[in-house]
């Protein structure tokens, strides 16, 4: 009876194994693309949070110290930033990433921005203080998304070109008190105009 059991026993045809490994082949073809197009946009909903948040943080410096306030890291003394243009942020270990300016009184202020990880982030103010732009972008996305502080909308532009590229300062549009510098105006690197979200 064992001898008839074991002769039964026969192991996958070549055609079977070879109509397996191809039918994995085209699953792999149709997964691999879509999952580098999901990541992505998990990037791009991080840097859109995170531009939501300092949009946040700057209502919140400008309701307790009346003026908005420049990107820079907790290394920089508060008030460092004065008004003006703000750095870029990319934070590292060991530094915060904040808003920072000078108020009325002459004191220099500071309130820290939450921000995720390889997020890109600046925030620049008309020279009063009472206006300003932000943008964020995830350095593996390839939206950047920005806010102004003249509107309620949050703004995007889209480069595939510049996954893996950082944010520059030259990116953001110099902030005007009571304009908006983002609707129907041209977005970096002749990706379109800018849209809102």
């Amino acid at each position: 009876m064992l001898k008839k059991f074991r002769k039964s026993e026969q192991g996958f045809t070549l055609i079977e194994l070879l109509i397996v490994v191809a039918i994995i082949g085209i699953l792999a073809a149709i997964a691999i693309p879509q999952f580098a197009a999901y990541r992505v946009r998990g990037f791009n909903s991080s840097a859109q949070s995170d531009v939501r948040n300092l949009n946040t943080t700057e209502a919140a410096f400008f309701s307790d110290f009346r003026i908005f306030g420049t990107t820079e890291l907790a290394v920089a003394l508060p008030g460092s930033g004065n008004l003006g243009g703000g750095n870029v942020i990319t934070p590292t270990a060991g530094q915060i990433p904040i808003i920072t300016g000078t108020d009325t009184q002459l004191v220099a202020r500071g309130l820290q921005i939450p921000l995720g990880n390889s997020i890109d982030i600046i925030a620049s103010t008309t020279a009063p203080g009472d206006s300003f732009n932000g943008m964020a972008k995830h350095f593996q996305g390839d939206t950047y998304f920005a806010v102004d502080s003249d509107t309620t909308s949050i703004f995007f532009g889209v480069d595939a070109a510049r996954i893996g590229q950082n944010l520059a300062a030259a990116d953001l549009p110099v902030p005007a008190a009571g304009a908006d510098e983002f609707t129907g105006q041209a977005a970096p690197y002749a990706i379109g105009n800018w849209a809102a979200r």
